[in-house]
């Protein structure tokens, strides 16, 4: 091993250039060789002269970049061919080989050894283009390392001495200039405060691990600029005993960057607000048909939140068999084509909705498509109004095809836009020949027009022309008008009608037409005239009739009365028209009539006959057959009463006389007629042996005459309780069933006589009513007999029993000749019989249908009956169930 002093004999001797250098760069010593190359022939080196300041701009950056990081990392570095600028300028190549060697002080020093390039003049010119391409590469890199605004830096830990590229000082806003030497904790204070040991960790980490460190902090501002984001890279430098010696790193501005990417992420933030806002669904999917966006719609849609969304397939998020039916528009989508189209889709919720779709392919820079955006609008609601509006019009034209009115639109100068099927009909002409040709006038009276015309002028104002201006005058003046008109047809039929015009407006309240609607009246007119008759003919008998008349108000006040009554009650016509019929109603009448008059009122009943006692002026009171009726208005209520008073004093006197001597005859001739029968009786019965043949026929038609006339008298009584209230009732509740069997079994007897059977499905049903046993018998005896007595010998009788909510029906029905027509109002009356000559067939006191309505009627219930003459009749009661 050599000493120190032959260490530098052999490096000044030494046959190649040899340059000492420190870790900066800068020159510390160099040999003979060396300054003949260069031509520093005085052998001293120049003040603050880097080593890098002796080689052209092209071989800096070599130097730079393929010298120094080896050469602090690997500590020597192979053969790298460069240009060394002589003291004259020119330009030489030399081949640098270096090593970095202790400097005895614990500093490392380069040593360098440069060796001239010798060859060919084609190398050498290879060399120089290669050179000046060089040149401009690193013209070009420095340029680039300008606007990247990347630079590198190392630092010498020994020293502590820190190297900056000119981008790393442009990084920090200072000028290489004027700026101080660097060491290392100077370099880290051009951070922020709040950042610095946080690069002080990185840097101790990368050390301590010996791997490569990064990170990305601010810098502190300066006068020249704000704060500043850098990102950094670098590694540390270790010796043979693996301990560090220095940092080299690499510095990028990331301010711009970052300030992009927050824009950016802004950005995308506003959008996805943006597309969650929007009601519509909004996504993206790529040439694989994932979903790399949804928007907030979705959620409604599809069972997924759309961060869910993001990276499933298409097929997953709309279902295998939507997918398949989508997946044409989605290949020309992907095929660079715009698609539309409508689907119909069920929601989670159950709810089916229709949707407008749109695919909108996504052109990537180079003109292929990347993928394409998918919007879905929820058209349901538009749908439906759609729908609405077609049925809407369908049903206006269903409405204006089967109208009896006559429905004319026109434009605003009168040209008719529309003509109904009823227009056609009533005026003859073809929508076809009017639409778009005519105005209203051709159907018009012109003298009509003409007199309204001069009317308008008049009460307007105006000087409007005869023509459709007449027809709208009013309308624009109030909105709308009604009034007559004559019409006439295409045949020259004239007709009345009722015109209403109404104006058509837009939106914007701006007159878009006409419309009227026509109502031939011709109907009204006669039914107004027949009605005008009818009044007429009303008051003219009114006033002339021979029976008192009124017109009553709801409220019970005369509106109108006859001269008649006036008469009857003594009072003049207005005395009368200022009392109500409660004022001249007997006290003991009036309760009953206030009833009356509310159920009238009340539609309860249309009409009643009653006979009750008026007071007259004079005090007295006479009796009068009321008869009243309601008219109604349309809406059902009652619009006024109108009654007949008629006066029957003086039947009502003949009838008390009638039933006074009714009376007396029947008790009169009660015992004396039950004794002869009795008598009668005796002698037909055992005393009839004792008879010759001729007196005992006798005997049988006197016995059965007594027998006849006891029911008669019998008759006449029960009329008499009836008249004077005097039959007494035993309601209670009873079996019906039982009762109908016992009057069939009491008059099976009396119907064999006649040939009758006589049925019943009474047994059947167990219904209980409300009722006097003794007097239902009566009516059923009543009935039975009837029906068998009218019945052809052969034939039956059926009693019938049907139960209802609150009344049980009892049916008796006959298949004799029926009731006549003429005969059914009388057939409840007294002594009123179908036959009554004196050679009748059927005999009877003609009272018993007048009794049996009388006890039904006492007991609740009804009474009537139905029948077609020639096929028999069916009398039947309503009894009133009983309350369980």
């Amino acid at each position: 091993m050599t000493d120190k002093g032959s260490a530098l004999d052999l490096f000044e001797l030494a046959p190649a250039a040899m340059v000492l250098c420190h870790r900066q760069g800068f020159v510390q010593k160099f040999n003979r060789a060396f300054a003949r190359l260069v031509g520093w022939q005085d052998g001293k080196i120049p003040p603050a002269r880097q080593f890098k300041e002796l080689l052209t701009r092209p071989s800096q950056y070599i130097y730079g970049s393929q010298v120094v990081p080896p050469l602090h990392l690997l500590g020597a570095v192979e053969e790298i061919e460069l240009d060394i600028v002589t003291a004259d300028g020119s330009k030489l190549p030399v081949l640098l080989g270096a090593v970095q060697i202790d400097g005895g002080d614990g500093e490392n020093l380069h040593c360098f050894s440069l060796t001239p390039v010798k060859g060919r003049r084609a190398y050498a010119r290879e060399q120089f283009e290669a050179r000046a391409k060089l040149e401009r590469q690193q013209e070009y890199l420095d340029l680039a390392e300008k606007l990247a605004r990347v630079g590198h830096w190392h630092a010498q830990l020994a020293t502590g001495e820190v190297f900056w590229s000119p981008v790393v000082y442009s990084i920090h806003g200072r000028d290489p200039a004027d700026a101080a030497p660097l060491d290392l904790e100077k370099a880290i204070n051009y951070y922020h405060a709040d950042d610095r040991e946080a690069v002080r960790a990185a840097i101790t980490e990368a050390m301590d691990s010996k791997q490569p460190f990064a990170f990305e902090k601010r810098l502190a501002p300066s006068e020249h600029q704000g704060v500043r984001y850098v990102e950094a890279y670098g590694l540390c430098e270790f010796d043979n005993a693996g301990q560090p010696t220095g940092i080299f790193g690499v510095l990028r501005d990331v301010t711009e960057a970052r300030q992009a990417q927050a824009d950016l992420e802004a950005s995308e933030e506003r959008y996805r607000m943006l597309a969650d806002s929007v009601p519509g669904l909004i996504g993206y999917w790529d040439r694989d048909l994932c979903c790399r966006f949804a928007n907030q719609a979705y959620q409604e849609w599809t069972p997924y939140a759309p961060a869910e969304l993001v990276g499933m397939t298409m097929a997953q998020v709309a279902g295998e068999e939507l997918f398949a039916r989508n997946q044409p528009y989605v290949v020309a989508a992907l095929g660079g084509e715009r698609q539309s189209f409508e689907r119909t889709v069920v929601i989670p919720t159950g709810e089916t909705r229709h949707a407008w779709i749109e695919y909108l392919p996504d052109h990537g820079p180079d003109g292929t498509v990347r993928g394409f955006y998918s919007m879905i609008t929820d058209v349901t609601a538009l749908k439906q109004r759609d729908q609405a509006e077609q049925e809407s019009n369908a049903l206006q034209s269903a409405v204006l095809s089967s109208t009896s009115y006559m429905v004319i639109a026109t434009k605003p100068d009168g040209t008719v836009t529309m003509f109904n099927a009823a227009a056609e009909a009533a005026l003859g002409y073809r929508a076809e020949d009017v639409i778009g040709k005519h105005t209203p006038g051709l159907w018009h009276d012109v003298s009509e027009v003409v007199e309204r015309t001069e009317q308008i002028n008049a009460e307007l104002e105006t000087a409007i022309e005869p023509g459709f201006a007449t027809f709208i005058a009013q309308a624009d003046r109030t909105g709308s008008e009604t009034r007559g008109w004559t019409y006439i047809a295409k045949d020259g039929r004239r007709f009345p009608v009722r015109l209403s015009v109404t104006q058509l407006r837009d939106t914007d309240e701006q007159i878009t037409g006409y419309l009227g609607v026509v109502e031939d009246i011709t109907d009204r007119k006669a039914a107004e005239e027949a009605l005008r008759t009818s009044e007429e003919t009303f008051r003219v008998a009114m006033e002339h009739a021979s029976i008192g008349m009124t017109v009553l108000d709801p409220g019970g006040r005369w509106v109108r009365v006859n001269q008649a009554l006036t008469q009857l009650l003594g009072y003049t016509e207005e005395q009368l028209l200022g009392l109500d019929f409660i004022a001249v109603t007997h006290p003991d009448d009036r309760v009953a009539s206030e009833q009356v008059v509310q159920q009238l009122l009340s539609g309860e009943i249309d009409t009643h006959t009653a006979e009750k006692r008026y007071l007259c002026r004079d005090g007295q009171s006479v009796w009068a057959q009321l008869s009243a009726a309601a008219v109604r208005n349309p809406d059902g209520s009652t619009k006024y009463l109108v009654a007949q008073i008629q006066d029957i004093t003086e039947r009502r006197e003949v009838e008390r006389v009638k039933n006074e001597l009714i009376s007396t005859v029947s008790h009169e001739l009660r015992t004396p007629v039950t004794s002869i029968r009795g008598a009668l009786g005796l002698l037909a019965g055992t005393m009839a042996n004792d008879l010759s043949p001729q007196a005992v026929k006798l005997v049988d038609i006197a016995n059965k005459n007594s027998e006849r006339l006891i029911l008669l008298v019998n008759d006449m009584l029960d009329i008499d309780k009836i008249a004077s209230g005097k039959m007494a009732f035993d309601l209670r509740s009873e079996a019906l069933g039982p009762i109908i069997g016992m009057a069939l079994e009491n008059n099976q007897p009396y119907a064999d006589r006649f040939g009758v059977s006589i049925n019943t499905n009474a047994e059947e049903l167990s219904v209980e009513v409300m009722v006097d046993p003794a007097r239902l018998q009566q009516v059923m005896s009543n009935l039975l007999s009837n029906a068998a007595k009218f019945s052809p010998a052969g034939e039956q009788v059926d009693v019938t029993v049907t139960a209802g909510d609150t009344m049980c029906r009892v049916a008796v029905r006959d298949y004799g000749q029926g009731i006549s027509t003429a005969f059914a109002p009388l057939i409840f009356g007294k002594f009123t019989q179908a036959d009554s000559s004196a050679t009748r067939s059927k005999y009877g006191s003609g009272l018993g249908l007048h009794i049996s309505r009388e006890i039904i009627l006492q007991m609740g219930g009804q009474i009537g009956f139905d029948s077609t003459p020639g096929e028999g009749a069916t009398f039947w009661i309503d009894l009133p169930l009983a309350v369980a």
